[in-house]
C-alpha cells in the first residue's frame, strides 16, 4: 500500500502537497498525521466529499511512504514504525533546508521554493495531468499561505508562475481570501 502523509499540525501547503501527490500517485491513500491547523480542518470538513483523507490505516501494509512538506523522520510520529516494514520505499517532496533527522535511503525531491506545492505543480504540468478548479484552489491556498500571498522574501519566480497556472485552471481567490 502507498500512503501520502504531510506533517503534524497540517497547514495548507502540506494539504496542497498531499492533494498534488495524489495526482502524481493516484493509487496512494492520503493519511493524516496528528491534527490539522484549525483553518485547514474547517476547509477539509467543508470539502470532505472530494478530499478523502484517512485517519487510520494498517501501518504493516505500507510499502511506500510518500512524505510531503517535511523531510524530518522526527515528524513521522506514529508512522515511524512504517520505516521498519520490508520493503518500505520512502519518497519525499520538501522545500525546507536539510535537518538532523533525515531518513536514510529516501528518494528526496528538494527545491528551494517558497511553497512546497510549487515543485509538485511543476511535475503535474510536466506530466500533462489535468486538475479541477477545486484542486487548483487547494494549490492556491498552499502557495498563498507559505509565500505570504507572494510577498515573503522566500517567494520565487517559480511560485508566481505556479500561481498563475493554477489561476488559469480555475483557482478561486475568494476561497483563498476567506482562509
Amino acid at each position: 500500500m502507498k500512503i501520502i502523509i504531510g506533517h503534524p499540525n497540517l497547514d495548507f501547503d502540506a494539504l496542497a502537497s498531499m492533494v498534488a501527490a495524489k495526482k502524481l500517485y493516484p493509487d496512494a491513500v492520503m493519511v493524516t498525521v496528528g491534527k490539522a491547523d484549525h483553518n485547514v480542518m474547517d476547509f477539509m470538513n467543508l470539502h470532505s466529499e472530494t478530499i478523502e483523507i484517512q485517519n487510520y490505516i494498517n501501518k504493516k501494509d505500507v510499502d511506500t511512504l510518500i512524505m510531503v512538506d517535511t523531510r524530518s523522520g522526527k515528524r513521522l510520529q506514529e508512522f515511524s514504525s512504517v520505516l521498519e516494514n520490508e520493503p518500505c520505499n520512502v519518497i519525499i517532496y520538501d522545500h525546507h533546508m536539510p535537518c538532523d533527522y533525515e531518513i536514510d535511503g529516501a528518494e528526496l525531491h528538494y527545491d528551494a521554493v517558497g511553497a512546497n506545492v510549487t515543485q509538485m505543480i511543476e511535475l503535474i504540468q510536466e506530466r500533462g495531468l489535468e486538475i479541477t478548479p477545486q484542486e487548483a484552489t487547494v494549490f492556491a491556498l498552499g502557495i498563498y499561505e507559505d509565500t505570504g500571498s507572494l510577498s515573503y522574501t522566500s517567494t520565487t519566480v517559480r511560485d508566481i508562475e505556479a500561481a498563475a497556472w493554477i489561476l488559469e485552471h480555475g483557482a478561486n481567490l475568494g476561497v483563498v481570501r476567506n482562509y
